[in-house]
């Protein structure tokens, strides 16, 4: 509100100030305080939070973030047991070369036996595009 000198108050608003402030010193000095206790901790309640306050809300989720992180890193630089039988993803272009290399002869699957079967699935592949066509 606007102090009583103000040329821009109006004559509610001084006479309003008159009573209230008549009316506080009627107020004998517990309530007073009480009272003024209260208006500080309103007025502290409307202040930003702390800084510390942010940065500690995130904590939990950098720490699960952290160890996602490292438990990841430590997964993916392990290296293979030179133990373990070769995979398909652990050959060499040396495997290879060993495998041409080896003077026994290498079995071919013998596909003639077969032959009634790939004749059918030919057979079945052209009546489903067929059957899909029209």
């Amino acid at each position: 509100m606007s102090e009583p000198n103000e040329p821009n108050s109006t004559d509610f608003e001084r006479r309003a100030r008159a009573v209230l402030e008549a009316g506080t010193d009627r107020l004998d000095g517990r309530v007073r305080s009480k009272l003024t206790q209260a208006r500080y901790a309103a007025l502290a309640a409307l202040e930003p939070p702390a800084t510390r306050a942010a940065w500690s809300r995130w904590m939990p989720a950098g720490a699960v973030a952290a160890t996602v992180l490292v438990a990841f890193v430590a997964l993916v630089n392990r290296s293979p047991d030179p133990n373990l039988a070769p995979t398909a993803d652990r050959l060499t272009a040396f495997d290879d070369l060993e495998i041409l290399a080896d003077g026994d002869e290498f079995e071919f699957a013998d596909l003639s036996d077969d032959y009634a079967f790939y004749e059918w699935a030919s057979a079945v592949a052209e009546e489903s595009t067929d059957a899909i066509g029209t």
